[in-house]
């Protein structure tokens, strides 16, 4: 995840060498950088249990969340504004990344995004005129929709994966931000549990635009044969990190199910170390991912270790409602933002893993000159 001085490639079909451009990466880059502090304030407000201290939304207290003075505010209204003005700033960054990766694969790629706005203003006018919804609701609809079809249209029928990827940050950034914001407006706990979710995932997904917009990412490497399938194994790792965030959220929104998360905290450690530890071993053969797979094991003893505090920290288990000390918040927070870290760890080594490896299949068809080649995760992004 970084544009380190390797030699630039073609970002385009064979025999039209592009240059590499930095100015995605770093866009991506400062997204992914704000949208981890927001989950982490994100984590105090549910610890603190202050997701109602703002009751409106958009807006705060009736003022534009822009120009309201927070600064003064109570604790609760402090960091739970906090929060919205950091997702702010990561729409932000997802509206720039869109556009420059629709600008930056060719003036056709236009085309399809202006057909998008406009449809998305047509079904915004027929969705308060015609159904009488709420108009920022219907606008949130028509935008959501618009990007997912866009996103569609450019992995699908133009094979374009860097725009397809960049309107997919931007409809998931929208569906986040409404996800939080009707949390509020129907003061719904589950809705709470879904935006915590869909939060870590939207943070992986900007972790992941990262690693592809890097100039390493666009750099030659050879491929590797993936004798121990560890390809299959680090997305796995990256699925069930996921999980144990699920639980988690279950955990700290609804208190459901504390064994099942001790429980897969064991197998995400044991599946972390193991997956680890074979990327480790055979650092001469695939020396790309030893860095990704270090920091996994490192953020994983981490997250046992902060998972051990916070059950400790909220002791005794009686049903008794107690105010929330400052240790409580920091180490249940902690834990919280801890495994969004994991979660790109094991989605930045998936990723280098379907990037260095060949598959069964494509060894099979370098060995064959007649077999169809399988489409590479790298061509297929670009």
């Amino acid at each position: 995840m970084d544009a380190s001085n390797d030699s630039p490639r073609s970002s385009g079909s064979p025999g039209t060498p592009t240059p590499y451009r930095a100015g995605p990466f770093w866009v991506a880059l400062l997204a992914a950088a704000v949208t981890w502090p927001l989950l982490f304030v994100g984590g105090l407000v549910t610890t603190y249990r202050v997701g109602m201290a703002v009751p409106d939304w958009p807006t705060t207290f009736g003022i534009n969340m822009f120009v309201y003075n927070f600064w003064t505010a109570s604790w609760g209204v402090y960091i739970e504004h906090a929060h919205r003005l950091l997702g702010s700033f990561a729409g932000i960054g997802c509206i720039i990344l869109a556009f420059w990766f629709t600008g930056a694969a060719g003036r056709r790629t236009w085309r399809a995004a202006g057909v998008a706005v406009v449809a998305a203003v047509a079904l915004a006018f027929g969705l308060i005129t015609l159904a009488g919804t709420e108009s920022f609701l219907a606008v949130i609809i028509a935008l959501g929709v618009a990007g997912s079809l866009l996103s569609l249209w450019y992995a699908v029928i133009e094979r374009k994966g860097l725009p397809a990827l960049g309107w997919l940050a931007l409809t998931a950034v929208i569906i986040q931000g409404a996800l939080g914001g009707y949390r509020v407006r129907l003061n719904s706990t589950d809705l709470a549990a879904v935006h915590g979710c869909t939060g870590q995932a939207f943070f992986a997904l900007m972790v992941a635009l990262c690693v592809v917009t890097g100039r390493r990412w666009q750099s030659p490497t050879p491929k590797t044969a993936d004798a121990l399938g560890l390809r299959g194994w680090t997305l796995g790792v990256a699925v069930l990190v996921y999980t144990q965030i699920v639980a988690g959220a279950l955990l700290r929104h609804r208190s459901l199910g504390l064994e099942v998360h001790s429980t897969l905290a064991v197998v995400v450690l044991l599946a972390v170390v193991a997956v680890s530890w074979m990327v480790i071993r055979r650092r001469a053969v695939y020396p790309a991912l030893v860095p990704s797979a270090r920091a996994m094991i490192a953020l994983v003893v981490v997250q046992v270790t902060l998972g051990i505090a916070s059950w400790w920290v909220l002791r005794p288990f009686d049903g008794i409602p107690r105010p929330v000390t400052r240790g409580q918040a920091v180490v249940r927070t902690a834990h919280q933002a801890n495994g969004a870290l994991l979660l790109a760890a094991s989605t930045i080594l998936a990723l280098r893993a379907s990037r260095q490896l060949r598959s069964p299949r494509a060894a099979a068809s370098s060995l064959n000159p007649t077999a169809p080649a399988p489409r590479d995760l790298e061509a297929a992004i670009r």
